[in-house]
C-alpha cells in the first residue's frame, strides 16, 4: 500500500511538473508575440495562457489577459489577423508591413529556441559538467594511431587525469605517451587523430536509475560487471550491447563489490532509440558509466551549450525529416501525456537531466512552430515572405481557406496524439 501511495505521489508531482513546465514554455513564446506586436503597434486584443474558458481574466488597457481551463496551450490574438476581422484599421496585423509581421510570428518559436540554449548555459555554468572518468580509448577509425586500450598518460608534457584534460590538452600537432599493454610508446598525433577515438571504459558503473531495473537487481554505484548470460565483459561497451541486444529478456548478471562476487536476474526495459535513419527499440537496464564532475568557466559553458544546443537541434530535424520521409510511424508522435512519463523519467536520473529536458522540450517547440502549416507559425512567415516577394497582400478568401485547413490539422493533431499517448498507457509502448 505505501509504495503504491509513493508511485501514486510521483505521478501527481510529474503531472504538477509537466503543467508548470509547459506554462512556462508557452508563456515564453506567446509573451514575445505579445511584445515584439506591441512595439510594432499591432493591437493584440487577448493574451491567454491556456484555451477554454477562462479561469482568471483581468484588462489592462486593450488587452485582456487570461488563463484558460486547458493549460496545454496559448495564444495571442492580433488585432485583424482572423480572416472577418479586417476592417483595414491602422493597428491591424494585416495594415503592417510583412517585415514586421514577420517579426511578430518568429518572435515565439526564436524565443523558445533562445530559452534552449540559455537553459543549457546556465545549468552548465551553476552544476558543471560530467566528464568521462577516463584515459582509456577506442579507435572508431581503422586508420587511426591509436590502438583500443591505450591509456593516455601524458599529453604535450602534462599528465592526463580524465577525458576532459584530453579535450583541453589537443593543439594542431600534440607529442602523446601512451600505456599499450606493458610498453610505453610516445606517439606524435596530427589534431584531426582525436576525432577518431571514443573514451573506453572499464565495466563499473558510475551512476543508476532509481527504481531502475539494474537497482532493483541490487547493484549498487562502483559494482563491476564480471559477465552477462555466462559471457565475459571486458569493457563498458560489452555491456552495453548485451544489455541492447535484449530488451524484455532475463539477463544473469554477475560482478563484484570489494573483492566480493555477486550475482542476480535482470530484465532489461524496453526502449527507443535513433539509429541512423530510424528508430529502433533496445533494452537499458539503467545505469551509466563512470564520470566526474567539473566546473567549467563561462566561456567553456558557452562552448558546451552551443555544441549541446545543435545537437538537440539535429536530432528533432531528423526526426521530424524520417517522419516526413515515413521513416518512422506516426504512432511515434507524443503529447502531453509522453511529456509526464518523460518527466518522471528524466527526474529519476537527476535534477540535471530533467533541466536539461525542460530545454529540449524548449527548443522542440521553437522548432515544430517553425514547420509551414497552417495553424502554426511557419505559416505565416510563408505568407509574410509571399507579399514581400509578390508586394500582393493575401486575400481574404484564402486567408479564410487557410484558417479552415487550420482548424482541421489542429484538431486532427489534437485527437491523433492523444490517442497515441492513451495507447501507450493502455499497451506500455512507452
Amino acid at each position: 500500500m505505501g509504495r503504491k501511495k509513493y508511485k501514486g505521489d510521483k505521478m501527481i508531482l510529474s503531472i504538477i511538473l509537466s503543467i508548470i513546465l509547459l506554462g512556462i514554455l508557452i508563456f515564453v513564446h506567446e509573451l514575445a508575440h505579445f511584445l515584439i506586436a506591441k512595439v510594432s503597434k499591432i493591437g493584440a486584443p487577448v493574451f491567454s495562457i491556456g484555451f477554454g474558458p477562462p479561469l482568471i481574466k483581468f484588462k489592462r488597457s486593450e488587452t485582456e489577459y487570461r488563463i484558460g481551463i486547458f493549460p496545454l496551450g496559448g495564444y495571442v490574438k492580433l488585432k485583424g489577423m482572423e480572416p472577418g476581422e479586417i476592417k483595414g484599421e491602422s493597428d491591424e496585423y494585416y495594415s503592417r508591413n510583412p517585415f514586421l509581421r514577420i517579426l511578430v510570428v518568429a518572435g515565439g518559436p526564436f524565443a523558445n529556441l533562445l530559452s534552449g540554449f540559455i537553459i543549457y548555459f546556465l545549468t552548465i555554468i551553476a552544476l558543471g559538467i560530467e566528464t568521462p572518468k577516463t584515459t582509456f580509448v577506442v579507435p572508431d577509425d581503422t586508420t587511426s594511431v591509436f590502438m583500443k586500450n591505450d591509456n593516455i598518460l601524458y599529453m604535450n608534457g602534462k599528465k592526463i587525469n580524465d577525458w576532459n584534460d584530453i579535450e583541453n590538452m589537443i593543439k594542431e600537432k600534440n607529442m602523446v605517451v601512451v600505456l599499450r599493454g606493458e610498453k610505453i610508446e610516445t606517439l606524435s598525433v596530427m589534431k584531426d587523430e582525436f576525432y577518431k577515438i571514443s573514451p573506453l571504459f572499464p565495466p563499473v558503473i558510475g551512476g543508476l536509475e532509481k527504481d531502475g531495473p539494474a537497482s532493483k537487481t541490487g547493484l549498487m554505484k562502483g559494482d563491476s560487471i564480471i559477465s552477462i548470460n555466462e559471457k565475459k565483459v571486458y569493457f563498458w561497451d560489452d555491456i552495453r550491447e548485451m544489455v541492447a541486444e535484449s530488451p524484455g529478456e532475463t539477463l544473469k548478471i554477475v560482478w563484484s563489490r570489494n573483492g566480493e562476487i555477486m550475482e542476480g536476474y535482470i530484465v532489461p526495459v524496453k526502449t527507443k532509440t535513433l539509429s541512423g535513419d530510424s528508430i529502433i527499440e533496445i533494452g537499458v537496464i539503467g545505469i551509466v558509466t563512470p564520470y566526474i564532475k567539473k566546473k567549467v568557466g563561462i566561456l567553456s559553458s558557452l562552448k558546451i551549450a552551443s555544441i549541446q544546443f545543435e545537437d538537440t537541434s539535429l536530432k528533432i530535424f531528423k526526426t521530424l525529416s524520417m517522419l516526413i520521409r515515413r521513416k518512422v510511424s506516426p504512432r511515434e508522435l507524443g503529447g502531453p501525456i509522453s511529456i509526464v512519463y518523460l518527466t518522471q523519467k528524466t527526474m529519476k536520473w537527476g535534477i540535471k537531466n530533467f533541466i536539461f529536458f525542460v530545454a529540449f522540450i524548449s527548443i522542440n517547440l521553437g522548432i515544430v512552430n517553425l514547420i509551414p502549416i497552417p495553424p502554426l507559425d511557419g505559416s505565416h512567415i510563408i505568407l509574410g515572405f509571399y507579399q514581400l516577394i509578390t508586394r500582393k497582400k493575401p486575400g481574404e478568401n484564402a486567408l479564410k481557406i487557410l484558417e479552415n485547413i487550420g482548424v482541421f490539422i489542429l484538431l486532427f493533431l489534437i485527437v491523433f496524439i492523444t490517442m497515441n499517448d492513451i495507447l501507450r498507457v493502455i499497451f506500455k509502448r512507452f
